[in-house]
């Protein structure tokens, strides 16, 4: 994000997300966890996030212009579109058959 100047989505993704600091690792037989911190952050410089889906949907939603319709549960099988001839776009199933225009 840092390359195509993103500084304040990857910032609104980091807060909104949490961040790892390691991992606790349970083996059978051991009645304490192995741990094992992340270097995540000391090695890139930025921390490794946990983001729920819906959250980080969100914040890159609010980046798209108030115009842009996207479509949800359009469908399992969707395999392409095409730009119908009034300039609105058919959402394909692998046989072709329109599932859904925007």
């Amino acid at each position: 994000l840092r390359a195509i100047g993103g500084e304040e989505l990857m910032q609104r993704v980091i807060d909104s997300g949490s961040i790892l600091k390691g991992n606790a690792i349970y083996l059978p037989g051991m009645s304490d966890p192995m741990m094992q911190p992340d270097t995540t952050e000391e090695d890139s410089g930025l921390p490794q996030v946990f983001v729920r889906w819906s959250v980080l949907r969100s914040n890159l939603n609010d980046l798209l212009a108030p115009a842009v319709d996207i479509q949800f549960n359009a469908g399992s099988d969707i395999c392409g579109y095409e730009v119908a001839g009034d300039g609105s776009l058919n959402i394909l199933s692998e046989s072709g058959a329109a599932i859904a225009s925007t």
